[in-house]
């Protein structure tokens, strides 16, 4: 596979995040030659991240106790992808810790180790190629509680030839600042305040997990989509999309329906 980008479709502070927006981001794609994959408008299931929380102490045997206190298990992050049904990513952010598995282990650690899904961040994709680039335009929803929450959306931005980060960091960072023109260009030529939206990158912390293997791998792009999952659930304006609820971890949720501060993410 080739190497990935995350970025982050953002409003102004203070504007609400709207379905809408992608019209936005679709005229800045078609601007740049990209059209997209397959029936137009059609978004298909990509990434599904999936928070998953120990309640409480489990014992295995007579003497082997699993806890969620200093030294025992943590709340972990299932990430799922479309393009390989049969494996999942297990993610822990405070350890800096992935790990490629089988689907099917996280059915066994909530039936055996009392791990219960809380929440579910779903991204839904449709594909823009254009030349070496592959991009796929991110709708981003969350499911908490029996709701599904719009959370805004995002772009993923692969160069794929070349695997290794650090070679293709230059090509990416090009072509980025070649999407950051063409946008400026966009809102220069627009009095719509919605032009005022940006792309924002997300920051990488690959460095942070030594389990990593060289080349850029579906390891990566879990740790990428769990760290977009968390920045865009934690920020999202709740009341403007007119739900009252939790930020993405047992979070205080204040009067307004806006997350507190106590909401950061734990992971």
């Amino acid at each position: 596979m080739g190497v990935k980008w995350l970025l982050r479709w953002a409003p102004p502070s203070g504007t609400p995040v709207s379905p809408d927006d992608d019209d936005q981001l679709q005229q800045l794609l078609l601007r740049i030659g990209a059209s997209p994959v397959g029936a137009k408008d059609k978004a298909q299931p990509h990434v599904q991240c999936a928070m998953m929380h120990q309640a409480a102490g489990k014992e295995f045997g007579s003497n082997i106790v699993f806890t969620t206190g200093p030294g025992g298990l943590q709340d972990v992050w299932s990430v799922t992808f479309t393009q390989s049904p049969a494996l999942c990513y297990f993610l822990i952010r405070k350890s800096s810790f992935v790990v490629e598995a089988d689907v099917g282990m996280a059915a066994m650690m909530q039936r055996r180790m009392d791990y219960q899904v809380q929440s579910v961040i779903e991204f839904e994709s449709t594909l823009y190629p254009q030349g070496d680039f592959v991009m796929r335009l991110l709708t981003t929803r969350h499911l908490l509680s029996g709701s599904v929450i719009f959370l805004g959306y995002a772009l993923e931005v692969e160069y794929t030839p070349i695997s290794d980060p650090a070679v293709a960091e230059p090509m990416l960072s090009a072509f980025v600042e070649m999407l950051q023109d063409q946008l400026q260009s966009m809102k220069d030529s627009s009095p719509d305040p919605l032009q005022r939206c940006s792309l924002v990158p997300v920051p990488s912390n690959f460095p942070k997990f030594t389990s990593l293997p060289q080349r850029f791998s579906p390891s990566h792009s879990a740790v990428a989509y769990v760290d977009l999952a968390t920045s865009m659930a934690t920020t999202h304006n709740y009341k403007s999309a007119g739900a009252k609820t939790q930020a993405l971890q047992r979070g205080a949720v204040g009067s307004a329906g806006t997350p507190t501060a106590a909401a950061t993410p734990p992971l």
